[in-house]
């Protein structure tokens, strides 16, 4: 008889219905293995397994999911502690990369958590997310306007972009050395409490505190919890169709006169955790350009939630930056202005990498978002839906602004109830952003695939998430072609 259990939710995504993606599980004891098919088409098909314990004899399941005929991770789970072992999936940034197959791409992660935290009842299972595209992703703007006669005649504006959030913030190889001189430097690590505290509305002391007792590993780790938000290199985002990029690129911060880290040039800042580097950045998006010549990428230059001006680089080492990663290249760049522009006569003229920047000084686009921290600091998807559906289909014209972002990413780092629960139960899979990631996304995607085509399109629509996924694109592509009066065509 069962004495204890430990909860796991998964969520499910297949674009056609002859794609294979089920979840498994082998109870402890048992020589049986349930299988959970996905069966839904074009929706994230949830559900709820329970690892459950014969005491004393048997306490570890086996958990595993298969994604056509070649991809699959598993772990186990004990059903007494919480925690995972022998696992596939168990490190964000090493072994949760999205993976191609002969018919698609797979996206997925997994969210260990522990023992869990009972704040809202999902936080405290683990969470597994498995996403499995179509295998047009990487050129699915080009093999759209193939297959509807009329969509190249379009202006650009019509299409859905859909993007990721944060994107530099895609690699811990900088967050390491700021990790090694937060322990060492006590300016550096004051300024990270400080982030912490203002972020969770707690008591800069305890953070302090508590931060002062943790050796250098553990403040890396909680470093990227709170500053990565993509699992994927620009190159595999681009595969899964990503067309729309927010970076933000910035020198490397400067506390009490001690650089957080070494590197003189620009990447990508999340406060002052530095992410990719800008030139590499520019580089991949550029070569994918001249391998799908059909594709138009836009970018959004920006530098919101910076830790200080000092770190800001002036217009003109922005446009040197890009004209360096064009040079060579047959792209052409443009800006907002080109979005009524059709999208034949961009590829024809090869103007396909655009920039709406935000703030940058040059190429700026004035953007209608719905994000706000009060809506979009949340555990439960309901506020972020009351934001969605409070944005007006046709952007306001005081002030003018020239295109609309829609974000659908939730930001539960921001809820004080999970500080210090998130801080001490540090592991490689245990971001906040993996808890919330499958559960906001089964209504979130719902919700666009029900509205995105009532919105104007006389105005660029781009949508925004963290660890982005292939079912991101074909929802903005299938949006698309209702914006475009050709869902049947």
């Amino acid at each position: 008889m069962s004495l204890t259990s430990k909860g796991l939710d998964h969520y499910g995504y297949i674009k056609e219905d002859n794609q294979h993606l089920t979840f498994q599980l082998k109870q402890p004891g048992s020589n049986q293995t349930d299988h959970y098919p996905v069966t839904t088409v074009n929706g994230i098909q949830t559900g709820h397994l329970e690892v459950n314990s014969d005491l004393p004899l048997h306490v570890n399941g086996v958990f595993t999911w298969e994604a056509g005929p070649a991809v699959s991770r598993s772990c186990e789970i004990n059903s007494v502690t919480g925690n995972i072992s022998n696992s596939d999936m168990n490190n964000l940034l090493e072994n949760q990369q999205s993976q191609a197959t002969s018919d698609g791409v797979v996206s997925y992660g997994f969210y260990d958590a522990g023992s869990g935290f009972g704040d809202v009842p999902y936080t405290s299972h683990h969470q597994s997310y498995v996403y499995y595209g179509d295998q047009h992703r990487a050129d699915w703007m080009g093999n759209l306007v193939a297959n509807h006669a009329g969509l190249g005649a379009k202006p650009f504006s019509t299409f859905v972009l859909p993007g990721g959030h944060d994107v530099g913030m895609n690699t811990s190889k900088n967050i390491a050395e700021v990790a090694n001189n937060a322990k060492s430097l006590a300016a550096i690590l004051t300024k990270f409490a400080e982030w912490i505290a203002e972020k969770y509305n707690i008591g800069l002391a305890d953070v302090i505190a508590l931060l002062g007792g943790f050796v250098e590993s553990q403040i890396e780790l909680i470093m990227i919890n709170l500053g990565i938000t993509q699992k994927d290199t620009i190159t595999h985002m681009l595969d899964m169709g990503i067309r729309y990029f927010d970076f933000r690129p910035g020198y490397n911060a400067v506390i009490d006169g001690q650089k957080v880290a070494s590197g003189d040039g620009l990447y990508h800042q999340h406060n002052f955790l530095p992410g990719m580097a800008f030139p590499d950045f520019l580089r991949e998006v550029v070569s994918f350009l001249e391998d799908h010549p059909q594709e138009i990428v836009v970018v959004s230059l920006g530098f919101a939630g910076f830790y200080s001006d000092e770190m800001k680089p002036g217009a003109p080492v922005l446009k040197d930056a890009v004209n360096q990663a064009l040079q060579g290249s047959s792209i052409n760049s443009g800006n907002v202005d080109d979005a009524g522009t059709s999208y034949q006569d961009l590829i024809n003229s090869n103007k396909r990498l655009l920039f709406f920047n935000n703030g940058a000084g040059v190429d700026d686009a004035l953007k209608y978002d719905s994000y706000s921290d009060g809506a979009y600091q949340t555990l439960v998807p309901e506020p972020i839906l009351g934001a969605l559906n409070g944005m007006q289909t046709t952007p306001p014209t005081d002030p003018s602004y020239q295109y609309t972002v829609l974000q659908f990413q939730g930001t539960a780092s921001g809820v004080s109830s999970l500080w210090p629960k998130l801080a001490l139960y540090t592991n490689q899979a245990s971001s906040p952003l993996l808890m919330t990631k499958g559960y906001f996304d089964s209504q979130t995607y719902a919700w666009a695939q029900g509205k995105l085509g009532q919105f104007d399109p006389d105005f660029p629509l781009a949508l925004i998430n963290d660890f982005v996924d292939p079912a991101f694109s074909q929802i903005a592509e299938e949006a698309t072609l209702t914006r475009a009066n050709l869902k049947d065509s």
